[in-house]
């Protein structure tokens, strides 16, 4: 928590398929220390009511609110009583999207799903994605498959479709498996103003911005 907090990170996004790995008493330490340290969650709680609740921050002069979701391989979403994720289900972000809209200025939407190790979005992904653009969201960007996926611009908004491993060092000489892509959103005022893919290299050494030839193929120029 002492290295999210001197980068410093604000909100940790909880809906993943691995914050219940160790029951829910380890889901609610996490929960508290990172209360503690002054990090706001969201996309987990103790019921379903506040796992899908969605996150309003401040980001400068525009308000941002964040809907954090997931697709959970080993069933962790919340129900009407007991704790969990928000899990997968399109129709209820597409709705907090939605609503969302009335809350903020800004609206990212967070997602961790899809299919591991592969380079492409499945057909899937990429439906429901697209639908969460066309419900309103200022920004959709996803993780969990451990792979950079592509990105685009659809009905004016930008989608990542998985932004890599960033943390998780992976020993294969495959190159996108060792290889991802941060997203910088710039904002001007109350709007998104301009999007900036940031692509890395992830090696012995660590992690390390791309750079030259490589950046330049990496990015389609």
């Amino acid at each position: 928590v002492a290295g999210l907090t001197s980068v410093p990170y604000h909100v940790a996004c909880l809906g993943n398929n691995h914050v219940f790995d160790y029951g829910v008493e380890g889901y609610a330490e996490t929960v508290r220390l990172l209360h503690q340290a002054g990090l706001k969650t969201v996309g987990a709680g103790d019921n379903l009511a506040e796992a899908t609740r969605t996150l309003v921050v401040q980001a400068g002069q525009a308000r941002v609110a964040i809907v954090n979701f997931c697709e959970g391989e080993d069933s962790t979403g919340a129900t009407e009583t007991s704790p969990g994720t928000f899990g997968w289900d399109v129709e209820l972000a597409e709705r907090r999207i939605r609503e969302a809209r009335d809350l903020a200025d800004v609206v990212l939407v967070v997602i961790h799903a899809g299919r591991e190790h592969t380079p492409l979005p499945p057909p899937y992904i990429v439906r429901a994605y697209r639908r969460l653009a066309e419900a309103g969201a200022t920004a959709v960007l996803a993780h969990h498959p451990h792979v950079p996926q592509g990105a685009e611009i659809h009905a004016g908004v930008p989608i990542a479709y998985s932004m890599g491993n960033f943390f998780f060092y992976d020993k294969s000489d495959v190159f996108y498996r060792k290889s991802g892509y941060m997203v910088e959103l710039e904002l001007s005022g109350k709007r998104l103003a301009g999007v900036r893919l940031i692509p890395y290299l992830l090696g012995d050494r660590g992690l390390q911005l791309m750079k030259g030839e490589m950046l330049r193929w990496f990015l389609g120029q």
